[in-house]
This record gives C-alpha cells, structure tokens and sequence, in this order.
C-alpha cells in the first residue's frame, strides 16, 4: 500500500504538485493523466525516488517518509518506466526484455 499525504514539489519558487493527496492498494493497474506540464512526471519521479519533494509525507507498508524515498521502499513492491527511452538499440526488443527480467515468460 502506497499512501500520499498533502504531498508538494517546487522548482525554485514554481508549485508543481501542489497538497496532492492518494491511496494505491497492494495490487492493480493506475493511469495517471493530465495536461502537458501538470506535473505527471514530476509525480512519477517522487513515488520512485527519482527526486526529493518539499512538503507531505508518504506512507509505504507502514513506513512513513519526508523529504524522499529510499529506493529500497519501492523497488520490490512496484515498477516505472520512465517516458525517456532506455533501451539497446542495438539490441532486439527480446533482448531488451532479458535485460530487466528474469521471467522468460514475459519474453
């Protein structure tokens, strides 16, 4: 369980997210949508550690954070991928998968 309390993020004196609050149970499938510059990403980038946030708190398995998550709170319980490509061009998309899974299943 994934809980965000009056969470806030600045860049300089700009209020990005702004008191946003949420609750994600332990299993299920979230879209997360808006207008271009709404903060979607900066969101995204707080919930996994990407980057600190200046006000709020959030609540993972009963363990309470300020400031920023330590990535080791989120990487077992649930997976990003970032809107920035990461991947081996180089490589076929089969190969790619093998890269972040062990699960043949999925390949």
């Amino acid at each position: 369980m994934i809980k965000v309390c009056q969470l806030s993020k600045y860049y300089a004196h700009n209020c990005v997210i702004s008191e946003r609050s949420d609750h994600y149970a332990d299993t299920g499938f979230y879209l997360l949508f808006g207008e271009s510059g709404s903060g979607k990403t900066t969101y995204l980038n707080i919930l996994y550690d990407l980057i600190p946030f200046e006000a709020g708190r959030i609540i993972i398995d009963d363990r309470e954070y300020a400031g920023q998550i330590p990535l080791s709170a989120v990487s077992d319980i649930a997976e990003y991928i970032t809107q920035d490509p990461f991947y081996g061009d180089f490589l076929t998309m089969g190969d790619n998968l093998k890269m972040i899974s062990d699960d043949i299943q999925i390949i």
